[in-house]
């Protein structure tokens, strides 16, 4: 089933609501939403991907340079290698 205009209108939307909470949570830490918000977005989003595949895309993050990003999103588990 091809989603109508209106459901694409939707997800774009969604799409950017999202997008924008993100850049103020991880880059500004400064929440522009209450996390049980931003779920029902993200919900609701998944919603429509699910019922309409065409509408799965990457969402890239516009106007952010790695120098940028927040520390918390380049934390790495450490490794340990042994020889035998």
């Amino acid at each position: 089933m091809t989603p109508t205009p209106e459901i694409q209108q939707r997800a774009n939307q969604l799409r950017e609501q999202l997008q924008k909470a993100s850049y103020a949570y991880y880059v500004l830490d400064n929440p522009i939403m209450e996390d049980a918000v931003y779920d029902q977005l993200y919900r609701e989003l998944q919603e429509l991907e699910n019922q309409y595949p065409e509408l799965i895309s990457l969402i890239v993050l516009r106007n952010v340079s790695v120098t940028n990003l927040h520390p918390s999103l380049f934390r790495f588990a450490t490794i340990s290698r042994y020889t035998v």
